[in-house]
């Protein structure tokens, strides 16, 4: 006896413009007659239909493979972006507490040298900070040379600006490294050496500083300059940045 797969016949008229596919039952030697199937399956698609069909898979087959979903944080050459005074959102806020402040911080000094600085009771070019940021604010405590130390507390602020821009560096035909900056500004206060540059009111810039895509991640920033700037008081620092996004730098 043969099975029923032995009778399963397909036949294709010669028919213009469309394919015609009626699966039909021969009748076994026994005597059973099996329900021919035209009714159950009958599919009829006209050539343009077929096309169209193909065209529609491959796209989304394309679209939904990860190259293509990669490609949304790639950078393009020329790329600039400069947004001012932007609110600061809840994932900025999460990365701003990945981002860890190294130990070492430099005081920024021009050829002037220390006569370009006031406001600070103890100048030393290179000084030891420990960084808090705690909800509203940062707290930064820095050691200089003599021992003696300040706290500068800065709000954060409810808006910072974000900028990054393909700076023309990279090997051509990759995509670029932009370079990027998180910058914060608001009413600093400061006690210890700090102090005499609050007799006035003063204000802080903060700019983390890094490079990376288009997607912005704490592991991106590598660097941060601090700058109080006021009546009594005028003075930067700057120094180095360690995100627990980061891979850990080997000693080699």
């Amino acid at each position: 006896m043969k099975s029923l797969t032995e009778h399963l016949r397909i036949n294709v008229p010669a028919r213009p413009g469309f394919i015609n596919i009626t699966p039909k039952i021969e009748s076994p030697k026994n005597g059973f007659q099996p329900r021919s199937l035209p009714d159950i399956l009958d599919i009829r698609m006209t050539s343009p239909f077929c096309h169209s069909l193909i065209l529609i898979t491959c796209a989304l087959l394309f679209f939904s493979t990860p190259q293509a979903e990669g490609c949304a944080c790639c950078a393009d050459a020329g790329q600039y972006r400069l947004s001012v005074n932007q609110p600061l959102s809840d994932y900025q806020r999460a990365q701003l507490d990945e981002m860890k402040f190294a130990s070492d911080a430099h005081l920024f000094l021009t050829d002037a040298g220390e006569d370009a600085v006031k406001g600070l009771g103890s100048i030393s070019e290179e000084n030891s900070v420990r960084a808090v940021r705690e909800p509203k604010l940062w707290r930064l405590t820095f050691r200089a040379e003599d021992g003696q130390t300040g706290v500068l507390t800065l709000p954060v602020p409810a808006r910072m600006t974000a900028f990054a821009a393909d700076i023309h560096d990279g090997a051509p035909g990759k995509s670029p490294a932009l370079y990027k900056e998180w910058r914060f500004e608001g009413v600093a206060s400061g006690d210890g050496i700090f102090k005499s540059g609050f007799i006035a009111p003063a204000r802080y810039t903060l700019v983390f500083q890094g490079r990376g895509n288009s997607c912005d991640n704490a592991a991106d920033f590598t660097h941060w300059r601090l700058e109080i700037a006021g009546g009594k008081a005028s003075y930067a620092f700057f120094g180095e940045l360690v995100s627990d996004a980061a891979p850990p730098k080997s000693d080699s």
